[in-house]
């Protein structure tokens, strides 16, 4: 630069050096000048940017030896007034920029490591994430400040101080954590020991899920949120339990698809025409089976292969039945055939026919499946035909006549024709062919004549007529024959009936008709009419008509004689309704005897088997209400006959709430129900499986859980394979029931009392309900539900729920509520809530947790505003008040406000349980009948079954179509 441009100050400092003893000697040129100049103010740049390098350095780093080198190095170029060191200090303050750099890598350096090292010590402590995260973010803030340029000292420092200072506080924390740790760590270890009894295929996804519970456990535990851990433990631990049992169930319905298998196979063997139909249909119901299966829904399965067992063995028998009347209907067939084929068999027509038609009705009988019947008429055509056979081939001559007229001379067969005559005059039936036999024997004289007379053509002429007379003459007479010996035996099984049989006059006006009708076709027989046939096939079928009859009614005799005694001794027994049941009992012996008498004596032994429902009924009932608990098989009989369940539970259903004992209804209801019945004085003693042991006292409530399960189908109580056990714990005032999904049991715990009623439709609880969803009001026909009543149906549909998982499968849809259920995986509601009040997600994801946790820091967004600070907090009171809202403890489920105050997203999120959250459409509520339907989507499905069954929930609901299917 030249030199004229420095300022006067530096021109006066560097004009002290052009003397000649100097390097600017008088004279010096001005290019010596401008160089100098330039070297100075390099000098001068150089040491105001390292003072201000060295500014940034505190002092706290050390660095007292570079500020005097500075003094040193500036003094050697300001103060030497002989030579001027411009170089040597450019140099100078080179070297103490890296001796400057140096000493604050160093300190950088050891500070981070410490920092480091800190935090990693920390890292290992269990149960300390949440509260090492601080340090955590000052170490990667410290990382950030040390790798600037010049590195952020201050930060550097402040944050390895907070480090260092942090670690005992959290070291603190692990040490509290060290005992909570062990104990979950135990039960994580407990649950992981159980992996081998759910190692199924079937259960692969159920084992994957409680991994991934585990994983979320222990993710927990390092956090410290010990109770959110612990009962996510506890929801493994029962998942694991729920697990077991689908395996148990899986192996229960391979045993018995195996079983009904070998049934089925043993049935498809025989597949024939006889069983076809039914045989399509059990291929069917074992696909559905299959496919129920494939859904890991076996209590249908079990249903369905149960009775495709019983249909098997069934249809068995009918398939036998059906193979042996198709080889009976080909021997019966092959014997008509070859009667057909005879050489004579056009004087066996009326056997033919009489076969025929013996071969229909066994046909008729196969139409409806009665096999050994009509095997038993097939078995008649054999002898029949045989018989033919033998009478045919004694009317060979016939044949052989009519052959020889045609070849021999007149004279020649003469003798045959008079042969002919007198086998026709020894037939059993001469008499119906009296005319025919004249006739023959006019024409045997007109051959004599022609023979006599030498006019063989006369002769001949006579002769065939006569041979084909003969034949045909025959025939008729075979053709009656046959008829009317089939007309004599009916007659006579007809007669054998009327005398020997005990029931004959029950069946006398049967017996005449079938006489009349043989006499008929016997009749019709002997004036060769075609009606004949006819005749006898209908008095055969008459004839069996009569003989079942009598011996039903024998039979109905017989019962009804047993039937009076067990009824009589019933009456005399003490129980409740017994004048009803006595004006029923009377009543259903009038009717079996109206039937009886109306010649339908196999609905009167139907009727005297409901005398007998109400005599076992009524057997139980006074065992009842005398403290004796019925037996299981007792119960069992009864319903296992028709109406005998109807008859049981109304008879049931007469006791009055003191008028049977615990002991009695815990076996009714175990019997009637097919599930394990206990009684608890805690529920402590409940978890502890310490059930009571002396069941003396009354049991109104378990009375009414019996009324009250008969009002719902069987398959959602005794079929239903999610409802094994009913306890009730008795403990007074407690009112918590519940359903266990691991155990497929259901807590009753009414604290004594089935009383005070359940509201619906309260506005207190839900707000805008649809008009259309709006509860039935109470009126004397619809009257308010009581709690023990309302409870109880609501359990079976947490049951029912269960076993058809119809919120798993249907839940998450909006005609269901759009429910979710997050449980203790909380991350989407904080992101959820965040974004809906603008605030820290991580912050809400702590507080969602447990705890209090620390303050979220202003955002960069924030930081500049001067009213940052208040916005912040504003918001953080928005969350607070959210937060306060939804937590269990509030009873979000009845805020009416949630909807509205609390939307978020068109979703409602709260803690259903402790440390369970859930989410459904906010919309939802408008189709509401109580506000706990909405705590979560068991209990949004459990409270819409009970509406149901009750008959409080309004017609037009949309729940009510899905509800009539389930």
């Amino acid at each position: 630069m030249p030199f004229s441009s420095l300022d006067p100050k530096s021109q006066k400092f560097l004009k002290k050096y052009f003397k000649s003893a100097l390097p600017f000697r008088d004279g010096t040129s001005q290019t010596d000048k401008d160089q100098m100049a330039d070297e100075y103010q390099r000098w001068l740049d150089a040491r105001t940017e390292f003072v201000r390098k060295l500014q940034g350095f505190p002092s706290y780093l050390g660095t007292a030896k570079i500020v005097a080198d500075l003094k040193t190095a500036s003094d050697l170029v300001e103060k030497d007034k002989k030579s001027f060191n411009g170089m040597a200090g450019l140099q100078e303050l080179q070297r103490l920029s890296g001796a400057l750099d140096t000493i604050g890598q160093q300190y950088v350096t050891r500070l981070t490591q410490e920092a480091q090292r800190a935090v990693a010590r920390m890292q290992a402590m269990k149960g300390t994430a949440v509260h090492r995260q601080k340090s955590e973010k000052r170490l990667a803030d410290m990382q950030t400040a040390a790798a600037r340029t010049p590195p952020d000292f201050d930060t550097v420092r402040s944050a390895q101080s907070f480090i260092l200072a942090d670690e005992p506080v959290v070291q603190t924390v692990a040490n509290a954590f060290a005992t909570d740790f062990n104990q979950v760590t135990g039960w994580i270890n407990d649950v992981r020991a159980r992996f081998p009894e759910i190692s199924d295929p079937v259960v692969a996804a159920d084992k994957q899920a409680i991994a991934a519970k585990l994983v979320q456990v222990e993710k927990l535990l390092d956090e410290h949120a010990i109770v959110p851990a612990r009962n996510l433990i506890g929801a493994a631990w029962g998942a694991v339990d729920a697990a077991v049992l689908v395996v148990r169930d899986q192996a229960d319905y391979i045993q018995l698809k195996s079983e009904t298998e070998v049934d089925i196979n043993k049935l498809m063997a025989k597949r024939n025409p006889g069983v076809e139909e039914e045989c399509a249909a059990i291929t069917a119901g074992m696909l559905q089976a299959v496919a129920a299966a494939s859904k890991r829904d076996f209590g249908t399965t079990h249903r369905i292969l149960e009775d495709l067992k019983k249909r098997a063995r069934t249809e068995l028998s009918f398939a036998q039945g059906y193979l042996d009347f198709e080889a009976s209907a080909k021997s019966a067939s092959e014997a008509i055939a070859k009667l057909a084929a005879h050489p004579q068999s056009k004087f066996a027509l009326g056997q033919i026919a009489e076969a025929r038609s013996v071969f229909a009705q066994a046909e008729a009988l196969a139409g409806t499946r009665a096999y050994a019947q009509a095997v038993n008429r097939l078995s008649m055509i054999s002898a029949i035909c045989d018989e033919a056979a033998v009478k045919a081939a004694g009317a060979a001559q016939f044949t052989r006549f009519e052959d020889a007229v045609t070849n021999d001379a007149p004279e020649r067969i003469l003798l045959g024709a008079e042969n002919l005559i007198k086998s026709l005059e020894a037939h059993p039936r001469a008499a119906l062919i009296s005319e025919a036999i004249t006739d023959l024997k006019k024409r045997q004289v007109a051959a004599n004549k022609g023979v006599d007379e030498f006019d063989d053509d006369a002769a001949r002429m006579q002769l065939k007529q006569l041979g084909e007379l003969a034949s045909g003459a025959r025939r008729l007479a075979d053709i009656i024959d046959a008829l009317m010996g089939r007309a004599e035996r009916v007659i006579q099984r007809i007669a054998d009936l009327r005398d020997t049989h005990g029931q004959a006059k029950y069946v006398e006006v049967s017996l005449k008709e079938a006489l009349d009708t043989a006499k008929s076709g016997s009749e019709a027989a002997a004036k060769g009419q075609d009606t004949a046939t006819g005749f006898l096939d209908q008095a055969e079928l008459a004839l069996e008509r009569a003989r079942k009859l009598a011996d039903g009614q024998e039979l109905y005799l017989i019962r009804k004689s047993e039937v009076k005694t067990a009824a009589d001794d019933a009456m005399k027994l003490t129980f409740p309704d017994k004048t009803a049941a006595q004006s029923r009992i009377n009543d259903t012996f009038q009717r079996a005897e109206a039937l009886s008498k109306a010649l339908d004596p196999i609905k009167a032994r139907g009727a005297l088997q409901a005398i007998m429902n109400e005599v076992g009924s009524a057997k139980i009932a006074s065992k009842a209400k005398s403290g004796t608990p019925p037996n299981r098989q007792e119960v069992l009989d009864i319903i296992a006959q028709p109406d005998g369940q109807k008859m049981l539970d109304r008879m049931i259903t007469q006791l009055g709430p003191n008028d049977v004992t615990q002991e009695v209804m815990v076996a009714m209801l175990s019997a009637r129900f097919d599930m394990d019945v206990k009684l608890f004085q805690t529920k402590a003693d409940l978890d502890a499986g310490q059930a009571k042991a002396t069941l003396t006292g009354p049991a109104p409530n378990l009375l009414a859980y019996y009324k009250m399960m008969t009002k719902v189908p069987d398959t959602h109580t005794k079929l239903n394979e999610s409802l094994l056990r009913f306890d009730e714990i008795e403990e007074v005032g407690k009112y918590d029931s519940f359903y266990r999904t691991e155990k497929r049991q259901v807590v009753m715990g009414l604290g004594g009392a089935m009383g005070f009623g359940s509201s619906l439709s309260d506005p207190n609880q839900l707000e805008d309900i649809d008009p259309n969803c709006v509860s039935i009001p109470d009126s004397p026909q619809k009257p308010q539900p009581n709690y023990g009543t309302w409870t109880t149906l609501h359990e079976i549909g947490h049951a029912v729920d269960d076993a058809k998982s119809f919120m798993k499968g249907r839940g998450n849809g909006a005609a269901f509520g759009g429910w979710t259920e997050h449980g203790s995986d909380i991350s989407s509601i904080a992101k959820a809530v965040a974004k809906e009040y603008d605030y820290d997600a991580f912050y809400i994801e702590r507080l969602l947790v447990g705890g209090a946790p620390d303050e979220a820091e202003l955002p960069a967004s924030l930081v500049d505003n001067p009213n940052g600070p208040t916005i912040w907090g504003q918001r953080k009171q928005k969350v607070m008040a959210w937060h306060a809202a939804m937590s269990e403890g509030a009873k979000p489920w009845n805020n009416k406000r949630a909807p509205t105050d609390f939307d978020i997203g068109g979703k409602v999120y709260h803690e259903a349980y402790a440390n369970t959250w859930v989410s459904y459409d906010s919309s939802a509520r408008k189709q509401g009948v109580t506000g706990y339907q909405f705590r979560a989507p068991g209990e949004w499905f459990s409270e819409l079954y009970a509406a149901y069954h009750t008959g409080k929930l309004n017609p037009k609901h949309p729940a009510a179509k899905w509800l009539s299917t389930l």
